[in-house]
């Protein structure tokens, strides 16, 4: 597997995507039992990642860089921007000490509007900025710094939307299926999350409640592409849209053939590392 991960890490490089650093921390002491694996719970949040030393934060954030420069083995390449698995770097204090010493200039975690308050995420950026499309940092990566600083956050675009509507969709749904251990851990993990577990109906009214909700470019239905669309042509100070997507639940293109198709003309793109290096 880590060398068929790596031959996808090249080819895509070679193809002009950009390769930047995701962690999911949980993984580090990952075992494989008899059961499948068996990750550390504990280590859920990258921002509250610990182990033995004080360097730790540090040191894995180093790995991670130093590994896919290794892999990539192009003198050109250089890892400099990062996303935290599950968009958990609270607390952030530490983890961006973390990236300045290792040289990563960029963040792609925080989500305007969105809260978790469970036993594995952990986060509340209700407070951050929902107008900005990016913002510099100093001592927290979810706070606008007064001035320009050599960390920049670029927040995912996201809305409130009742949850019934992201799940209405065939795409969505063929994903569901096609992941189902994933999708139903993750439920079960919301379910907890939101102090809902129990009978049916406490799970159905999980459905028929609003949660921020990020831009999936990969999953989400003509209908939410549109009401998306929708917002930021509203944001006519805004210069800078962040969206996400896991391939890996990518059934059909034609979500993103539509978005693609809607954009151009009127937006262009860019890679981040591209983008960070122009500030």
């Amino acid at each position: 597997p880590i060398e068929a991960m790596e031959k996808q890490l090249r080819k895509a490089y070679r193809q002009g995507h950009d390769i930047q650093l995701h962690i999911h921390p949980q993984w580090v002491n990952a075992r494989w039992t008899k059961n499948g694996w068996r990750v550390d719970k504990d280590k859920w949040r990258l921002g509250g990642y610990e182990e033995d030393n004080e360097e730790a934060l540090t040191d894995l954030l180093n790995q991670g860089k130093v590994t896919l420069e290794k892999i990539l083995g192009d003198k050109e390449y250089e890892c400099i921007a990062l996303r935290a698995g599950g968009y958990n770097i609270q607390p952030s204090r530490m983890l961006i000490k973390a990236m300045r010493k290792v040289g990563l200039k960029s963040d792609s975690s925080v989500v305007p509007g969105a809260k978790e308050t469970g036993k594995l995420s952990r986060y509340d950026y209700t407070s951050a900025d929902k107008t900005l499309g990016l913002w510099y940092c100093e001592e927290k990566l979810e706070v606008a710094a007064r001035n320009q600083t050599d960390i920049v956050e670029l927040p995912i675009v996201a809305l409130p939307l009742l949850r019934l509507q992201k799940y209405l969709s065939f795409d969505r749904i063929k994903s569901i299926l096609r992941n189902r251990i994933s999708a139903k851990e993750t439920f079960e993990a919301k379910i907890e999350t939101k102090g809902q577990r129990g009978g049916i109906i406490s799970k159905m009214r999980y459905f028929f409640q609003y949660e921020t909700q990020t831009w999936d470019f990969c999953l989400f239905s003509k209908y939410l592409h549109r009401k998306f669309l929708k917002s930021i042509k509203e944001q006519r100070e805004r210069k800078v849209f962040t969206l996400i997507g896991h391939p890996k639940s990518l059934t059909s293109s034609d979500g993103l053939a539509y978005l693609i198709e809607q954009l151009q003309g009127s937006y262009s793109f860019t890679t981040v590392s591209n983008y960070v290096k122009t500030l």
